[in-house]
C-alpha cells in the first residue's frame, strides 16, 4: 500500500507531499541459494536479493572553471590522471594480496584512463564517420538504388553497410558513449574482490567487493562502492580509512555520498523530501547546468534512468512514451544533489538537512533558476519577435 503524508521542509518552510510504499511481502524473495554460493566463493557479485552492507564514495574531477587557458586545463587533467593511476595501483595491491603472485595487475580494476586531446579527437572522428555512413545508408535506401545487386543488395549499399558495421564496432568498444547532447556519459561498472586478513585469524576467509566505474572521465565523478557481507566491521573500517587516506595523500577529492544516490525514484528517504523547481522555459536548462558547474560548486555525478511509471507522478512529465534519462550533479562539499530533467530541476538534500550551509546553497540554487527564467524569453515571445 502507498502511504501519503505531508512533511515539513526546513528549506522551503512549507509542508511538501511525500509518499512511501509498504509491502506485506517483499517484491523479490530472499535468494538463500545464491547466498550459499556467495559465501562459498562461487560468485563474487552482490545482488539486491541478498542483503549486504555498503558504503559509496565519489572521487571528484578537478575544478576547471577557473582555468581559462587550454594548456592549463590540459596540465590539470594530466596531473589528475597521474594521481588517479597511483591511487588505482594502491587498490590493485590490496586486491592482489600478499600471497597471490599469479594474477597480473592488468586484470584488476581495468579502468580506461583519461583521454588526451589526440585520443578524444580520434574518438570523435570515428563517431562522426559512423554517423555519416549511417546517413549515407539511409539516403541510399530511400533513393532506391537499382544497380546490380550483390547477394541481393546493391553494391553501394553493401559497401556502405561495411562502413557502418566497422563504425559500430569501433563505437561498441567504448563502454560509455554519450547518450545525450550535453556530453555526459553513462559509465559501465565492474566488481573486484579484495581479501582482507585479520591478524588474530589469518586463516579465516573475509573479503569486500569493490564496485567501480570502468572509465575515468575528466568532468564526471568516479564512483567506488565498498560492499561486504562476510567480513568484520573493524576490517572494513580499516580498509575504507586507508582508501580515503591514500586518496588524500595523492591530492584527490573523495567524498562519501548516500548509497541510494542513483535511484530512479525520488522517494529515497522517508525524512528527506525532494524539492522541485518548475521550469517554464526549457531553453534555460543548459544555462542552469552550466551555472551549477561553473559558479555553484557542483560537478557532474552521472546520467541515470527514470522509469516510465515514475515520470508523471515524480518528474512532472505528461504522457511519457518510455523511460527517460536525467542528469545528476553533486556538490563538492555538502554532498547534496541536483537532478535536471526535461521538465524540472529537482533538489535532493544530503543528511545535513538543517545545516546553515545547506540552507544558503538551496536559496542560491533556487535564485539562480528563477533569475535565468526571468531573463529568458518564453517560446511564444521568441516566435513573435521572429515574426516581426
Amino acid at each position: 500500500m502507498d502511504y501519503l503524508y505531508a512533511m515539513w521542509s526546513p528549506l522551503t518552510q512549507t509542508f511538501l507531499p511525500s509518499k512511501q510504499e509498504f509491502r506485506k511481502y517483499p517484491m523479490q524473495e530472499y535468494s538463500w541459494n545464491y547466498l550459499d554460493h556467495l559465501i562459498c566463493g562461487y560468485y563474487d557479485n552482490m545482488t539486491e536479493q541478498v542483503k549486504y552492507k555498503r558504503g559509496h564514495y565519489c572521487v571528484l574531477p578537478p575544478a576547471l572553471a577557473h582555468l581559462a587557458d587550454d594548456d592549463d586545463r590540459e596540465a590539470a587533467l594530466q596531473d589528475y590522471g597521474d594521481k588517479f593511476n597511483r591511487f588505482l595501483d594502491y587498490i590493485r595491491l590490496k586486491a592482489r594480496g600478499k600471497d597471490d603472485k599469479t594474477e597480473s595487475d592488468a586484470t584488476l580494476l581495468d579502468v580506461t584512463p583519461l583521454l588526451t586531446k589526440v585520443q578524444q579527437a580520434a574518438k570523435e572522428e570515428r563517431e562522426a564517420k559512423a554517423r555519416d555512413a549511417q546517413k549515407a545508408l539511409q539516403e541510399a535506401q530511400e533513393a532506391g538504388q537499382t544497380r546490380q545487386a550483390v547477394n541481393g543488395k546493391p553494391a553501394d549499399t553493401v559497401d556502405i553497410e561495411k562502413d557502418v558495421k566497422k563504425g559500430s564496432s569501433d563505437k561498441g568498444k567504448d563502454s560509455s558513449a554519450p547518450k545525450n547532447p550535453s556530453g555526459i556519459c553513462k559509465v559501465q561498472q565492474n566488481v573486484a574482490k579484495i581479501p582482507l586478513l585479520a591478524p588474530d585469524a589469518p586463516h579465516s576467509q573475509q573479503w569486500v567487493n569493490l564496485r567501480y566505474d570502468m572509465e575515468l572521465l575528466p568532468t564526471q565523478c568516479f564512483h567506488l562502492e565498498v560492499q561486504w557481507l562476510v567480513c568484520r566491521s573493524a576490517l572494513v573500517d580499516d580498509f575504507i580509512t586507508g582508501l580515503t587516506r591514500r586518496a588524500k595523500q595523492f591530492s584527490l577529492d573523495i567524498i562519501p555520498v548516500p548509497e541510494n544516490y542513483g535511484a530512479s525514484t525520488l522517494d529515497i528517504h522517508p525524512l528527506i523530501c525532494p524539492v522541485h523547481f518548475a521550469i517554464h522555459v526549457p531553453s534555460v536548462l543548459p544555462m542552469v547546468e552550466k551555472a551549477l558547474v561553473s559558479t555553484l560548486g557542483f560537478c557532474v555525478d552521472g546520467i541515470y534512468t527514470a522509469t516510465k511509471e515514475l515520470l508523471p507522478t515524480q518528474y512532472n512529465v505528461h504522457k511519457p512514451t518510455g523511460d527517460r534519462n536525467y542528469r545528476q550533479y553533486v556538490h563538492r562539499e555538502l554532498s547534496c544533489f541536483v537532478r535536471v530533467t526535461d521538465a524540472s530541476v529537482v533538489w535532493i538534500s544530503s543528511r545535513r538537512l538543517h545545516s546553515p550551509e545547506m540552507k544558503a546553497l538551496f536559496e542560491t540554487v533556487r535564485a539562480c533558476v528563477a533569475d535565468l527564467q526571468a531573463t529568458a524569453l518564453p517560446p511564444l515571445a521568441i516566435a513573435a519577435t521572429c515574426a516581426v
